[in-house]
Order: C-alpha cells, then structure tokens, then sequence
C-alpha cells in the first residue's frame, strides 16, 4: 500500500472513529437511562437507542468520513437504504447478544453494551466503506 493511501486511509479510519464516538455517545444517553431506570427490557433499550445513533451516525459519516457529499435523491436514497439494511443487520445481531448474555445468561447489561459496541462498531465500518459508501475509482477525491 503506498504511503499516501495508508495515510488516507488511517485518516478516514480516526475520523470515522470520532463520528463513531458521538454515535456511541447519543446511544449511551439514550440506552443507560432506559435500562436503568425503566422497566424496559434489555433488548428493547437496544433497539431504541440504536435507532437514534444510527440516524445520527448515517448523517455524520456520510459526508465527514466517507466523503459522500451528495444530497440528491437520486444518491441518498440508495445510501440510506444500503445504510439502513447494513444496520439492521447489525441490530438484531446486537439485540440477540443481549437477549442471550442478559436474559438467558444474567451478564451485566451494562458490560454486555460495551463489548457489543466494540464488534458492532467494527462491523459497520466495514459494512459503510465497502458497500454503503463505496465510491467508484475516477470519482474518488483524496483526503486532504
């Protein structure tokens, strides 16, 4: 990989790692105060403050981090449906780790959060850069 590419790439990488912190973020202060202090089960504290983090995450990686500068209809419609069918993904796969280390396996749900933040994060960095986002080659602008 030539030094300029690895710079980019690192770049996007610590920028989507900030906008992923503030997602993180605005779904920790949704999550901890519902499954804290409502009688709302795990799961469902998952899908609610998921809901509001990815909308947050879609509106900040499209055009900080992945460079997707285009509001057209054309454009952000596919985006977001990709985005969206992306994160569904991960959704049940995060509302199924805790239904199985909370409900079935009476973890901490507040450890479950965290460690599933880790693999979810993960995953949908890959899941953006590879194909929600993905740009063809001769539209591609370099990271300044």
């Amino acid at each position: 990989m030539a030094n300029g590419t690895k710079s980019r790439s690192m770049k996007e990488f610590l920028i989507y790692c900030g906008c992923g912190a503030v997602s993180t973020f605005a779904d920790a202060s949704v999550y901890f105060p519902l499954v804290n202090f409502t009688a709302i089960p795990a799961p469902a504290c998952v899908l609610i403050s998921t809901i509001v983090s990815n909308l947050i995450g879609f509106l900040l990686m499209k055009p900080l981090v992945f460079r997707s500068r285009k509001w057209t209809k054309e454009v952000l419609v596919p985006e977001f449906i990709r985005y969206t069918s992306t994160r569904v993904v991960t959704i049940f796969l995060d509302i199924l780790s805790s239904f199985v280390l909370v409900t079935l396996l009476g973890q901490d749900e507040n450890l479950m959060r965290i460690i599933a933040w880790t693999v979810i994060s993960l995953a949908n960095y890959f899941f953006a850069k590879f194909f929600v986002f993905k740009r063809k080659k001769e539209n591609e602008t370099a990271v300044k």
